[in-house]
């Protein structure tokens, strides 16, 4: 196996000081990458731009792309046709020389490797020229598409995974619509209240200043947009604060807690997550609102996290939601407290919450499953970064 240097086999696009001051974020135009949209996620928020550009900025579906400050980020976007900002480049592989998906390998590995090596001038700002003269192990072109199908069939065992979590949910959707009809035309006539005769409180988070990467198990850190977007809540999507910031253990996420995004695009605000399980030094941003029921409240968590994640019921939601030209659409306290809902039988309620537990603990079983796979996968790839990945009779060895 040889060493040869990026450019022998790579071109580079360097991205675009796009002007600030023209960016929208209403969904005209064209989305731009910026550092906090790499890698790619569908309930990420995004600026647009609408006026004139070069293509050769322009990002498809399949491209490589390094951001080269705060945070060293590689991917393979996956994402819609975009354009590429300064301080991320594209990079262009020959196919005769070197395979993409092999050159996302070994491109993660040695940036991962420079991050570790803790010079701070390197790891915020990353130039082209690093990227250039990175020193690459190039197997032939054949052995580079063997170790890529490997990785891939691991890959796509993680995949499968995911999509039996995901059916999960698609289940307690099934047993919501089941047992309370749709909500929107009301088919089963329920009795219909303000929230604000359940709530005792809606609490917001807070902005500090935060790191680019995510909290480790000893810091504070703040939760993240992605973290509830989903509708399912995501621990591992925050930010670990600063070294100069006091936490606030107040506004701390908690077991049980109820969270609703109050800004965001059009078709993510509102969207809400039931909190089963957390690691602690969890807090709130103040794009999440929580929902502190009256102690004497009889409306079930688990029913309203279903009720207004329920697509139709969650269209009535947005509607809420203001916000200037340009700004992103903002649902307030005084509008959620004011909103209307069904309100079923408590027992019925209570009934519901037992089979969701009761499938949350079989989901929680495929995700630890799915973290052992992710484990592996992990081993594969070090492997591969170390160049003792190699292939006999189509199998990893």
């Amino acid at each position: 196996m040889r060493k040869i240097r990026m450019d022998e086999v790579c071109s580079f696009v360097s991205g675009y000081a796009w002007n600030s001051n023209d960016f929208n974020f209403m969904g005209n135009g064209l989305p731009i990458i910026r550092i906090q949209n790499i890698p790619y996620a569908p309930d990420d928020e995004f600026a647009y731009w609408s006026k004139g550009y070069n293509d050769k900025f322009i990002v498809s579906y399949g491209d490589l792309i390094v951001s080269l400050s705060g945070s060293i980020k590689v991917d393979i976007w996956k994402g819609p046709v975009s354009l590429l900002n300064q301080r991320i480049v594209k990079i262009e592989c020959d196919p005769n020389l070197i395979n993409k998906k092999y050159a996302f390998i070994v491109i993660s590995n040695l940036l991962k490797e420079i991050e570790m090596k803790g010079n701070s001038s390197i790891i915020n700002n990353v130039s082209i020229n690093v990227l250039k003269e990175l020193q690459i192990d190039v197997p032939s072109i054949e052995d580079q598409v063997e170790i890529v199908q490997i990785l891939d069939k691991a890959q796509s065992l993680i995949d499968k995974r995911k999509q039996a979590l995901a059916r999960f949910d698609e289940l307690i959707q099934a047993v919501f619509l089941d047992m309370f009809g749709d909500p929107v035309s009301n088919n089963r006539s329920w009795e219909k209240v303000v929230l604000n005769q359940f709530i005792d409180n809606i609490e917001s988070g807070w902005s500090p200043v935060c790191k680019t990467i995510q909290a480790s198990e000893d810091e504070w850190g703040v939760l993240k947009l992605s973290a509830i977007t989903s509708g399912s809540f995501k621990a591992s999507e925050n930010k670990a604060i600063s070294e100069s910031t006091t936490p606030k253990p107040s506004i701390e996420v908690r077991v049980n807690d109820l969270l609703f995004v109050r800004k965001n695009t059009l078709d993510l605000v509102g969207t809400c997550a039931y909190v089963f399980e957390t690691p602690s030094k969890l807090m709130l941003p103040d794009t999440i609102f929580r929902f502190v029921l009256r102690e004497d409240s009889n409306m079930n968590k688990l029913f309203l996290w279903q009720l207004f994640n329920y697509p139709k019921y969650k269209k009535q939601i947005q509607k809420l939601a203001g916000g200037t030209a340009g700004s992103m659409p903002n649902i307030s306290k005084s509008k959620l407290l004011n909103f209307e809902v069904i309100y079923p039988d408590t027992e019925l309620q209570s009934k519901f919450s037992e089979i969701v537990h009761k499938i949350e603990l079989q989901k929680r079983k495929q995700f630890q499953s799915l973290q052992q796979l992710e484990s592996n996968f992990q081993a594969l790839l070090q492997k591969a970064f170390k160049g003792e990945l190699t292939v006999k009779d189509g199998v990893a060895v």
